[in-house]
């Protein structure tokens, strides 16, 4: 009886003492990307608008944003995006449009870049690039655990002839009111603070009573000096 209680007694005190961890959040970071086409876009040959093919890649880095190019990446997107291509999806913008899409983030992607392939390519006004604030996990854990409405912060883009604009900010003249969505603004990570070592305590000078010092002695008197033995007479 008496070993059954002690072993219940420890565990009880072993779940008081956070013996049950809480189990990670399983939530996918997600953003949105909001698509504004114009009535004419993507023009053809005769002036018509066609539907715009738009590529949104996934990296996680980026150490290949500054030297994109358009057919290489058309042709051979993950030799031109390296060890930061991540993934992939293809999407479709139609003339005269809006529309918002979810896209779920893959672990460890810091960038997203957004392409559009035209029948023409004017400049460099045919990609988009998108920092993912490091904080978006983090935020969307927050409130699945509070049962609330997980902020999402929004890529823009938009198309107007055979050119693509946007990114993290609304280009002008984006309607953001015709999505009828929030667009997050949501910030870095916070970093785990460092735990604060504990002040050390000032050495305490001993109160007690003092000892009474000893009173040193005297000089000791110097002996006598020890007289010589008398000579012995010889013969005797």
């Amino acid at each position: 009886m008496r070993a059954g209680a002690a072993l219940g007694l420890v565990l009880a005190l072993f779940s008081c003492k956070g013996g049950a961890t809480t189990p990670p959040c399983e939530e996918v970071p997600r953003i949105q990307i909001l698509m504004q086409t114009s009535d004419r876009a993507n023009v053809g040959e005769n002036g018509q608008s066609w539907p715009t093919k738009l590529v949104v890649y996934q990296l996680t880095g980026s150490s290949k944003l500054d030297q994109l190019d358009a057919e290489q990446l058309k042709e051979e997107a993950e030799k031109a995006l390296g060890d930061d291509f991540t993934d992939k999806r293809e999407l479709k913008a139609y003339p005269a449009s809006n529309e918002k899409i979810e896209l779920e983030l893959k672990p460890k992607v810091t960038h997203v870049l957004v392409v559009a392939e035209f029948r023409e390519t004017l400049g460099t006004a045919w990609y988009a690039t998108y920092t993912v604030p490091s904080g978006v996990k983090d935020a969307q854990c927050s409130a699945a655990a509070k049962d609330e409405e997980p902020p999402m912060p929004c890529v823009y883009v938009d198309i107007q002839g055979s050119e693509l604009t946007g990114g993290g900010f609304a280009p002008a003249g984006f309607n953001v009111a015709a999505f009828e969505t929030t667009c997050a603004s949501i910030g870095a990570a916070k970093k785990k603070a460092k735990p604060k070592a504990k002040p050390k305590l000032p050495d305490v000078p001993d109160l007690s009573t003092p000892k009474t010092p000893q009173t040193p002695q005297g000089p000791t008197a110097p002996s006598a000096p020890t007289k010589p033995a008398a000579p012995t007479l010889p013969g005797r």
